[in-house]
């Protein structure tokens, strides 16, 4: 037996050495498995952690990208809106600086345009009444000397004290003036829209006939108007045409827009176009006025000379001579040539009882304040000279 029991023991020995392998290779199977897998779960979630701190992390720098870009844009669009506004106001406030100097002026213009119209009309009325007399005296009288016949200055009085002045340059123009009586509107704020835009137009198409009418006139007395007398004429047909125009562009939408559906027109009417309206009416009817003054005048004036050549270069209408004497001279200088020159000249020649004649410089004397619508075109320098006798005669 005790053989058999020897040889059965390493049996024994190897089967547990096997089993025990075997566990310890289960074990370790079962720790690498235990250790893969709490590896992959910490990297697992290691990797959801770092995911969701990257999305939350992008998801607020988005947010707070958005919100500043648009608080950016809330100022920049207010800033703007500021700058756009104060463009306005400025540009708003320019033009009506602009408009009111404009009005100024067109006020300062029209008001010494009337003053220099009624002075004119003044100067006519008392021409008219001194000529009437005047010209019964040079009826009578005999015919003047060569002497007298001595061609004067549109603009100036003749420097020799001995010539005969014409009985009209001695009359004074009147200081008084009248102020113009401003004429009413035609249009009523009681009428329609309809109405007052019908009651413009009318207005305007009569001022334009008026202007045509004073064209016609004027073209036939052309003839007898001075030169003067022929550019106040004008001035005022052109600023009577003028405003006809600009009122009658200016209403003729209006005008049309009654006879459409579209009724656009006749509300802008209403709201604010009737103010401009107005303002045109108001200077048409002052250009009016003036060319009902015009008419009038050229009315009266005759349609043929009846005065010779020789008359027409010496005699002027009164209403030339009265707006040509309206300004003022001043003598400048007085050159008086030397008798005894030692300088052989032309005149050396001439005999001695030859007075030498005294050039006489007159020029315009106007005030800066005068606020005259001619200003800048006032005549220029005015050089006379007493003339020579006649060498024939003296001999």
């Amino acid at each position: 037996m005790a053989p058999t029991e020897l040889t059965s023991r390493p049996k024994l020995c190897h089967s547990s050495i096997e089993m025990w392998q075997r566990s310890k290779q289960d074990w370790i199977d079962r720790s690498t498995n235990a250790f893969q897998n709490s590896k992959n779960r910490a990297q697992k979630s290691t990797a959801d952690a770092w995911n969701h701190s990257k999305s939350r992390a992008q998801q607020s720098t988005m947010q707070a990208w958005t919100s500043s870009k648009s608080r950016t844009q809330r100022v920049s669009m207010g800033a703007w809106n500021k700058s756009i506004d104060a463009w306005v106001n400025s540009k708003e406030r320019c033009q009506e600086s602009a408009t009111s100097a404009m009005d100024r002026s067109v006020a300062k213009w029209n008001q010494s345009a009337d003053q220099m119209h009624q002075a004119v009309r003044v100067q006519q009325s008392v021409n008219r009444r001194s000529t009437r007399p005047s010209q019964k005296k040079d009826n009578a009288s005999p015919p003047s000397s060569p002497d007298s016949t001595k061609s004067t200055s549109r603009f100036y009085a003749q420097s020799n004290p001995s010539t005969p002045t014409s009985p009209v340059s001695k009359v004074e123009v009147p200081v008084a003036i009248t102020k113009p009586v401003q004429p009413s509107s035609v249009v009523d704020s009681a009428l329609s829209p309809k109405d007052q835009i019908g009651a413009l137009h009318d207005a305007a198409t009569a001022t334009g006939s008026l202007v045509e009418r004073t064209k016609r006139l004027r073209d036939d007395r052309n003839h007898v108007l001075g030169e003067i007398e022929l550019e106040w004429v004008n001035s005022t047909i052109a600023e009577a045409d003028s405003t006809s125009s600009d009122l009658s562009t200016f209403i003729e939408p209006f005008w049309a827009a009654q006879y459409n559906k579209d009724t656009t027109e006749r509300k802008s009417w209403s709201r604010r176009d009737i103010q401009r309206a107005l303002k045109k009416e108001s200077r048409m009817l002052d250009a009016h006025s003036k060319v009902e003054t015009v008419f009038g005048h050229l009315e009266s004036l005759p349609a043929e000379l009846n005065i010779s050549s020789t008359e027409l270069k010496d005699v002027e209408s009164p209403t030339s001579q009265g707006i040509a004497e309206l300004p003022t001279t001043r003598v400048v200088f007085i050159a008086e040539l030397p008798g005894d020159s030692p300088v052989e000249s032309p005149c050396a020649g001439l005999p001695s009882s030859i007075s030498i004649p005294t050039i006489v410089v007159t020029q315009y004397e106007g005030s800066d304040d005068d606020a005259s619508p001619v200003r800048g075109r006032s005549p220029p320098p005015s050089y006379e000279a007493s003339a020579l006798p006649d060498v024939d005669e003296t001999r």
